[in-house]
């Protein structure tokens, strides 16, 4: 049976063959890049240039819109759309006392804009 530090050994070795392999796929990508852009004619500097206007936010980081709230906890001031599962705070009550002024004509106006 193996020890840890054979087994340790043996990781290390391919972490350092995985690295290694890494390396020469990535050399490989960009000289083929380089021919590519060669071939239309593109600089690298015209490449950063293009692609600087066009900075994305990583995946997950864009926010999604919620809705407006309709309703409120006028204890802890707590807010929910009227989708989606229904809080506690409002369960078994009746929506009506947590209405927040205005906001079921706001809604209903956003609503009819789509």
């Amino acid at each position: 049976m193996s020890t840890y530090a054979i087994l340790r050994e043996r990781y290390e070795q391919l972490q350092r063959e995985i690295d290694a392999a890494r390396e020469t796929e990535v050399r490989l990508i960009v000289h083929r890049i380089r021919e590519v852009l060669a071939e239309a004619g593109i600089s690298l500097d015209e490449l950063a240039t293009l692609n600087a206007g066009r900075q994305q936010q990583p995946a997950g980081s864009r926010r999604v819109s919620r809705g407006r709230p309709k309703y409120m906890n006028p204890q802890t001031g707590q807010t929910w759309t009227g989708h989606g599962r229904e809080p506690l705070w409002i369960a078994g009550r009746s929506r009506t006392d947590f209405l927040i002024p205005g906001a079921e004509k706001t809604h209903d106006r956003d609503e009819r804009q789509r």
